[in-house]
């Protein structure tokens, strides 16, 4: 797969190529659809197949104060689309200058000339330019002026519910990570280096590998039955998210990812694992001693175990 990081670095043949657009924040299924349609379309006419997204997110930077973070980490996005066979990728970066394109700007001097697209797959809620000013009938009219054809995908849905990456995202929110992994179509999960915690774990009886995530968002705080994989080996795990209210005295904004690893003895600090959710056991507690933690450890250890069976 080729990757480029500006349109200008792109180099497609004189029979151009077939498109699709967007974010793609998770690579839900619906996101999935829009790639297989693109790449079977591409496939027809014998052209490459492109995905083109943005980095860094639009959200994040339009609207910092949201402290927008995507559901997966941007090495997470090249993995997949190259195990789907995309043959382009391109990333281009995105700017406050870029945002400020009007729709006839973003089409004709930007994805046009440069991308020589001969055909455009976009979804049913597509938007582009200027504070998403171009509409997906606005593409259509652009496109017919190239002689470019377009093909607007419906809404994919389950169980009558239009995937998308809001809905992932308040499913994640409310600890519903089997949810989430059916819309995804893949199983949610963390990933980071392991770095120096308090100790207080191993203190307790129960040492955590304490990571720095590769995104800023994370789901629901709490605690959940996970398995962690470390350089391809794969270990049942019990991971809490949260901010130690029953050690840390008064407000605190610190986020933990604290991941206990069963039946595993060995040195992971700096050291990158990926943390895989399987199921939300509980909500963050405050504890009133060290013993009752130690007993409530236990026990989610026990219900973790039933998850796992």
């Amino acid at each position: 797969m080729q990757i480029a990081r500006s349109a200008i670095q792109v180099a497609i043949g004189s029979k151009g190529c077939v498109l699709t657009i967007g974010n793609f924040d998770g690579v839900h299924l619906g996101h999935r659809e829009l790639i297989r349609q693109t790449l079977a379309e591409a496939k027809r006419l014998g052209v490459p197949s492109m995905v083109v997204t943005f980095d860094p997110h639009p959200e994040s930077l339009l609207h910092p104060e949201n402290h927008f973070g995507m559901l997966f980490d941007r090495r997470d996005q090249v993995e997949i689309f190259e195990t789907l066979g995309v043959d382009v990728l391109l990333m281009e970066p995105f700017s406050r200058e870029f945002s400020e394109l009007s729709k006839e700007e973003f089409y004709f001097g930007w994805l046009f000339p440069h991308l020589k697209p001969c055909k455009i797959v976009v979804g049913y809620d597509f938007g582009f330019a200027k504070k998403k000013s171009g509409t997906k009938e606005d593409l259509v009219s652009m496109a017919k002026e190239t002689r470019t054809q377009v093909d607007i995908l419906p809404p994919l849905k389950v169980d009558e519910q239009v995937i998308s990456s809001t809905l992932v995202r308040e499913l994640l929110l409310q600890g519903q990570v089997k949810r989430a992994q059916h819309l995804l179509g893949r199983p949610y999960y963390l990933r980071g280096v392991v770095i120096y915690g308090d100790g207080r774990g191993e203190k307790l009886g129960f040492p955590t590998a304490n990571i720095v995530p590769t995104t800023l968002f994370s789901p629901k705080e709490g605690v959940y039955a996970t398995q962690t994989e470390i350089y391809g080996e794969s270990f049942f795990s019990v991971t809490n998210i949260g901010k130690n209210p029953t050690f840390v005295i008064g407000p605190s904004n610190e986020l933990r990812i604290e991941n206990h690893i069963l039946d595993y003895h060995g040195d992971l600090y700096g050291k990158e694992i990926r943390i895989t959710f399987v199921d939300f056991l509980r909500d963050e507690m405050k504890f009133s001693s060290k013993e009752e933690l130690v007993e409530q450890i236990r026990r989610d250890l026990v219900r973790a175990r039933q998850v796992f069976r």
